[in-house]
């Protein structure tokens, strides 16, 4: 074999042996970037991490409102409460009676919060005793419950609320 044929054979077993380790190479590079089970791993650390993150947010009644539970100005609040109150009982087919909303009588003039005193009556259907307070619940500010009395009637169940709705007394 001459000598130019034993270099031509060397370089081409070399590119061979070039190739197959860049095959090789790329085959154990592909496996390691992708592990089996990846995608279901990161969907679960994922779920891990917004499980965690739920539970470390703070509690909503942990000693500072949240936002939109404390109405800006107690002046207006009354008359849009007995607004909101008129809708969702004639939404929900609610007679309702004795709507009485009133600042507490011995809040200062600097206070922070400045709490108003809700109550009112509704009779009507059961299903619609429940929903007026899943909306009371949803409203913003917040409505803080104090009592709710479910009474059944034959036909008719009737409810009396009595709760609280916070100003801002500094504004």
């Amino acid at each position: 074999m001459s000598k130019t044929a034993l270099n031509t054979q060397n370089a081409m077993v070399a590119a061979g042996l070039a190739l197959a380790g860049a095959v090789t190479m790329g085959v154990l590079l592909a496996s390691l970037s992708a592990p089996p089970h990846f995608r279901a791993r990161v969907a679960a650390l994922k779920q891990q991490a917004d499980e965690a993150s739920r539970l470390l947010r703070p509690a909503r009644m942990d000693g500072a409102a949240g936002v939109g539970s404390v109405c800006a100005r107690a002046g207006e609040q009354p008359e849009a409460l007995r607004k909101d109150l008129a809708d969702y009982a004639s939404q929900l087919g609610l007679q309702l009676s004795g709507v009485d909303i009133v600042t507490e009588p011995d809040v200062g003039a600097h206070e922070a919060l400045t709490p108003l005193q809700l109550r009112f009556e509704a009779t009507g259907g059961y299903d619609g005793a429940l929903g007026l307070l899943d909306l009371l619940s949803r409203r913003q500010p917040d409505v803080f419950v104090e009592t709710v009395d479910l009474t059944s009637n034959v036909s008719s169940v009737t409810i009396a609320f009595s709760g609280h709705v916070y100003c801002s007394g500094l504004l």
